[in-house]
């Protein structure tokens, strides 16, 4: 039972009691603990992290005087000197701030007692406390300097007021027990205002002997924080020493040395930021507020961190690899951030005030990452390595996909087993990987030759992923990859160099089967990736991935029959032919080509056909691998699912740069190494189609499959996904060009579906319909930020702005035919001197087309190809026109800007390489904004999504509400084709975006057209790269020139054999009716040779036609009724006809030719614009006729999303 009495059990404490009783509350621990701490070596010059003992409370009393000293600059401009000294050996610490604003000697009225009494005195006391006043010092709750002169034996203010002429010094002891009068006497008159506290700590109450060279060092660098977080007219001294920071990043270099990476942004006077990258040894911050260093972080240091790892995981991360999960304590872990940062009246989590607990909001300013400071960061290794990183924890996950060596395998679609797959002969087991179904028909009609026992099949879907770019979970769920895993017994990352692990997969040798043309080879090649990714080892056995070659052509003659492999060498065959008729040519584009008679003859002595691919200098044979021949097929060890032996590797690796000094590797990664693109440029551009492997040849090392079969494919991709600069067409748009001026398609109309089908027919096009119809359809769209000409007219729906074209309805609902216009454009006249290309033995469409103006401009050009990409913007027509009529008159062009049809808003050069596109909008009031343009690429339904995001929402932390959004609601009065958005904001909000100068850019009205990557094929099939528009016209100008010469030489030649015809004719027709010629009982040989007799000229239409190909046919072939005086007039008259059009054309450079034909388009095209456009027009003025009326039509409103009554925010939202 408790003897206390009421008295000793209830009691009252002064504040100075409560503070030396309870000091955590106010100071923090007073007891010596060991901390890794941040401080400054002397001996080394820089900051230091190590282990040290020191005592919290003594550091943070010491603080307070230092951050005293610092507000004291930040109030008085005067101030420009801090000077701290610490002597141990006397258990004395000073620290003085000079500035004539200093602390005014003169008794307080209300408290009567001298102002630097009060202050250093009595608690509670200070100037902080009016918190509507902004401050942006580090005091705030009246106990700073009293806390100091409570733990301290000794404390002695001596305060010198200049303007009063006063001397002020008092001297406090046994913590502030006694305190002593104040002396106050005159100063010297050149004695200039300062304050300097001195004390003695009580170093019994922090259980210290003496002040340590720990401390003294922790002192020290606290002293240096100052120095470098505070103006640089503010001289700071350390024992007499001027501490001298110039700038934030002098300081950040005394914590690591200058070749740590690191972006400093020191130009916002309330924000310094400087990022480290430290890969492994990040997760530090360093930080201030109003210089008090906040070890600990809080709101300043999230607001910072949080906004930095978020953009670096959205701008830049995600950008690079979709699918993968980034935690942002991923990214931290890797960077130390410096912060120095000035709040407005900041609030802290106690008095030690080492956490800052201030909202972001009442900061009193704002921070934004700038764009540069981002790129820099991530140009450093933090993005890969997080990827790497990330890549590398879940890679664990794939090993549930491993497979095990099964001789029974069941539930694999498709899969034929090899009878003695899994077994002890699994060695000398393949399995055929075909491409396809089709292939896998021909490959089982081949099994009947080879047989089950040691073959299997199995059909891959398409294309194998490249999973040197996938990310895990995409790896997880493909089923292509899965399945292989399965069917071979691969497990991952596992290293099959050492024979005992070789010998558990399920099959021995893999035969790849594809169709013989660029994307089998492509097929090839995604599959040798993916074991050069995982399974190196395995590569390296040679004859472990092979491949059978099939005729790709065939040519018959008679019983001689000639087999080709590749098509170039069918080519330098037929160019040889004198008679390439006498020949009848087979294509064989797929193995489904191929009957199952040839399929067996392909299997015919199987192994000796095959293809080995090797690693370079690598000899290592398949037999000196495997020796067991073994013929018992117990599977009581190979069906038990055992770890392997210590030989093989089971770690999961991490993605390393490849080494490009094996030349495997180099190749490989050349081909599929996202890296390595600027790499695949320079390959592709040293392309030659005769560099192709021989058929002959039946080991080829990796290298040259890539280099010599896979870089085939790579150049076809480019070249069907980047235009020719003559007429803007990949291979497929001119496909649909030649299909649509064959059938003549500009009067009738046709299905979007029956055209391709016909363009496929024709045209000879070897791909998917769907994307052919794909192509239709983007040739034929006309809405705002697609094409300027359409070549294809609209019929149906084709697409509008809302969703980018995206919302076209089905190709078998649709119709199209050629554009009145496209005729002015494509002239016919063209035709007989374009170069024509010979697919499948027909002649298809050209090389490309020869448009009068360079159509790429007019339409502009987007694709993806291997190694190339493409991006040009669209022009106006008339400045295209207006630029080609300049350049034939020898005359200098001035610069394009790029121009959409019927697009309202502004596009402005920002510099040689961009240009600025504004949407267009208007202020109605101040809490109303009105869009009436969205800036291109902004579809009206996305844009609709986004304004939602922006939408005002409500979200519980805690017990406190937070608002987020922009707008309070919108209005959508959008069409098809017309855009108008009404906004409503919150009060001063909008007026707030004004003035900051942010509206266009928050509300995404703004956007740029870069002109840096123009890449496009000239007319010899080189890709160049475009620097601007002007490179582009004048680069085809000079090539469709050469086409006008030619055009006209052709029509010269043309006009005088129609007219050596007419002549002919007319001559005939005399000679029978003076009976000359006889005709009547005559034999058609004896008339022949009766005009042989009168040297009557061999004839032939065709221009290019050889002496043995021409006749007398245009005479022999005429009706009898041709044989009259009246014929002879009108073939008179058609001479006279020709010869004037000859001495019109003789007479006319083609540059005039060029220019009437210019001039035709300019008047066809602006009367077409007027036309097409009149709808659209009649749209926008009766859409904004009258913008104070209210619309007619019933709005939808949108207002914003609030937690709450929901009945009585529906009843709101349907009144408006």
């Amino acid at each position: 039972m408790s003897t206390k009495t009421n008295e000793q059990k209830y009691q009252k404490k002064t504040q100075r009691e409560h503070v030396l009783l309870r000091p955590d509350t106010y100071v923090g621990d007073i007891e010596p603990t060991t901390e890794m701490m941040w401080i400054y070596d002397n001996n080394e010059k820089k900051m230091v992290k190590k282990e040290i003992e020191y005592v919290p409370g003594f550091y943070k009393v010491f603080d307070e005087l230092l951050v005293n000293a610092r507000d004291h600059s930040v109030n008085d401009a005067s101030c420009n000197e801090i000077k701290v000294t610490i002597n141990p050996e006397n258990n004395e610490i000073s620290v003085l701030n000079n500035g004539a604003k200093g602390i005014p000697v003169e008794m307080h009225k209300e408290h009567n007692m001298y102002i630097p009494s009060l202050i250093f005195g009595e608690m509670l006391t200070g100037s902080n406390f009016d918190d509507k006043e902004k401050r942006t010092t580090g005091g705030r709750n009246g106990y700073g300097a009293k806390l100091a002169n409570i733990f301290s034996s000794k404390f002695i203010v001596d305060v010198v007021d200049q303007k009063k002429k006063l001397h002020f010094k008092q001297v406090f002891e046994k913590n502030m027990l006694e305190k002593n009068e104040p002396e106050v006497v005159s100063s010297d008159k050149k004695e200039k205002s300062y304050v300097k506290i001195t004390f003695y700590p009580d170093l019994e109450k922090f259980k210290l002997k003496d002040i340590s060279t720990d401390i003294l060092a922790l002192f020290n660098k606290r002293v240096y924080d100052i120095a470098a977080t505070t103006s640089n007219r503010v001289k700071v001294y350390f024992n007499e020493e001027h501490l001298n920071v110039p700038s934030f990043i002098k300081y950040v270099d005394m914590y690591y040395p200058q070749e740590c990476e690191r972006i400093i942004d020191e130009e916002n006077d309330r924000w310094k930021l400087c990022v480290l990258y430290l890969p492994n040894k990040g997760g530090e911050n360093i930080s201030y507020v109003n210089s008090i260093c906040t070890y600990k972080g809080g709101t300043h240091v999230n607001y910072i961190v949080d906004n930095v790892v978020k953009r670096l995981i959205n701008d830049y991360i995600k950008k690079k690899e979709k699918s993968i999960k980034v935690t942002p304590s991923l990214i931290k872990e890797n960077l130390v951030f410096f912060i120095n940062s000035v709040v407005e009246n900041p609030a802290f989590i106690s008095q030690t005030k080492d956490a800052l607990t201030t909202k972001v909001a009442r900061f009193g300013s704002t921070y934004e990452v700038d764009e540069k400071f981002m790129k820099k960061l991530a140009k450093t290794e933090i993005v890969n390595q997080v990827i790497d990183f990330a890549r590398f924890k879940e890679t664990a996950a794939l090993k549930k996909t491993d497979g095990k060596k099964l001789t029974s395998l069941r539930g694999i679609p498709k899969l034929e087993d090899a009878n003695k797959a899994g077994s002890k002969q699994a060695h000398k087991c393949s399995l055929i990987l075909t491409e396809g179904d089709s292939a896998k028909a021909f490959a089982m009609a081949g099994l009947g030759i080879i047989g089950r026992n040691h073959y299997g099949v199995f059909p891959l879907k398409g294309k194998l992923l490249n999973v040197r770019e996938a990310a895990p979970k995409q790896l997880l769920d493909n089923e292509e990859i899965k399945n292989i895993k399965q069917i071979l017994g691969l497990q991952h990352n596992k290293d099959y160099t050492d024979k005992e692990v070789y010998q558990k997969l399920r099959y021995g040798k893999i035969v790849v089967l594809t169709d013989q043309d660029v994307d089998g080879s492509h097929i090839k090649g995604l599959l040798f990736n993916f074991f050069h990714y995982f399974w190196p080892s395995l590569m390296k056995k040679r004859g472990f991935l092979t491949s059978l070659s099939t005729p790709i052509v065939k040519a018959f003659k008679g019983k001689s029959v000639k087999v080709f492999y590749n098509l170039t060498d069918y080519e330098k065959w037929k160019n040889k032919l004198t008679s390439p008729g006498a020949w009848k040519i087979k294509y064989y584009k797929g193995l489904g080509t191929s009957t199952s008679k040839e399929a067996k003859e392909y299997f015919v002595d199987f192994e000796d056909k095959l293809i080995n691919y090797f690693w370079n200098e690598v000899q290592e044979e398949m037999g000196e691998i495997i020796d067991d021949d073994s013929e018992d097929d117990s599977d009581s060890e190979e069906n038990v699912d055992s770890e392997t032996s210590s030989k093989s590797s089971e770690s999961n690796k991490k993605m390393e740069q490849p080494d490009y000094t094996d030349k495997c590797t180099d190749a490989m990664t050349l081909a599929f190494d996202k890296r390595r693109a600027d790499d695949r440029k320079g390959w592709l551009l040293n392309y030659d189609k005769e560099n192709v492997i021989s058929y002959e040849e039946r080991d080829v090392s990796y290298t040259d499959f890539v280099h010599k079969d896979l870089i085939h494919f790579s150049n076809d991709d480019t070249s069907r996904s980047i235009p020719n600069v003559m007429d803007g067409f990949k291979p497929s748009q001119r496909k649909i060009m030649f299909g649509a001026l064959k059938r003549k398609l500009y009067r009738d109309e046709v299905k979007v579906a029956q055209l391709s089908g016909y363009v496929s027919d024709k045209a000879a096009y070897h791909h998917g319909e769907a994307s052919l119809q794909g192509a239709i359809i983007g040739m034929a769209q006309n809405y705002v930020g697609s094409n300027n000409i359409n070549i294809l007219d609209p019929e149906g729906q084709f697409g509008t702005r809302l969703r980018g074209g995206k919302d076209s309805a089905s190709s078998r609902y649709i119709w199209t035919r050629l554009n009145q216009l496209t005729q002015k454009v494509f002239r016919e006249e063209d035709v007989n001197v374009l170069r024509k290309i010979i697919e499948d033995g027909e002649e298809i469409e050209p090389e490309w087309y020869a448009p009068i103006i360079p159509m790429v401009l007019v339409n502009g050009a987007e694709g993806i190809g291997t190694g190339f990409s493409t991006k040009i913007p669209c022009y106006n027509p008339t400045d295209i026109i207006d630029s080609l009529l300049k350049l034939i008159d020898n005359k200098e062009i001035s610069e394009l800007v790029p121009w959409y049809q019927n697009f309202r808003g502004t596009i402005t050069k920002l510099n040689n390489s961009s240009y600025e596109v504004k949407g267009v909008y208007h202020i109605k009031d101040e809490k109303t904004l009105v869009i009436t343009e969205l800036p291109l690429g902004e579809w009206t339904s996305n844009y609709k999504e986004f304004l939602d995001s922006l939408l005002l929402t409500e979200e519980k932390s805690g017990k406190s509400k937070k608002v987020k959004g922009l707008i309070e609601s919108f209005t959508d009065e959008n069409t098809d084709k017309a855009i108008k958005f009404t906004l409503t904001f919150p009060s001063n909000k909008l007026f707030k975006l004004v003035k900051a100068n942010t509206l266009e850019k928050k509300l995404k009205l703004i956007r740029k057209i870069n002109i840096t990557n123009m890449h496009l094929f000239n007319a010899d099939g080189t890709i160049k790269k475009f620097s601007n528009a002007m490179e582009i016209i004048k680069e085809y100008y000079d090539e469709r020139l050469k086409m006008y010469y030619s055009r006209k030489e052709y029509l010269l030649k043309l006009l005088n054999n129609e007219m050596l015809h007419l002549k002919y004719k007319v001559l005939f027709i005399k000679y029978v009716l003076d009976k000359k010629i006889i005709i009547n009982n005559k034999t058609k040989q004896s008339v022949i040779d009766r005009l042989e007799e009168l040297e009557f000229p061999q004839l032939s239409k065709d221009l290019n036609a050889e002496e043995s190909s021409k006749s007398y046919n245009y005479i022999t072939l005429m009706q009898l009724f041709s044989l009259t005086k009246e014929k002879i007039d009108e073939l008179n008259k058609e001479f006279e006809e020709k010869n004037n059009e000859l001495d019109d054309l003789e007479n006319k450079e083609a540059k005039d030719i060029w220019k009437d034909e210019l001039k035709e388009l300019s008047t066809s095209y602006k009367r077409w614009y007027k036309a097409n456009n009149e709808e659209y027009l009649q749209e926008i003025e009766s859409m904004n006729a009258d913008k104070n009326t209210k619309s007619k039509k019933k709005k939808k409103k949108v207002t914003k999303k609030k937690k709450g009554s929901k009945s009585a925010k529906s009843a709101k939202s349907s009144k408006a």
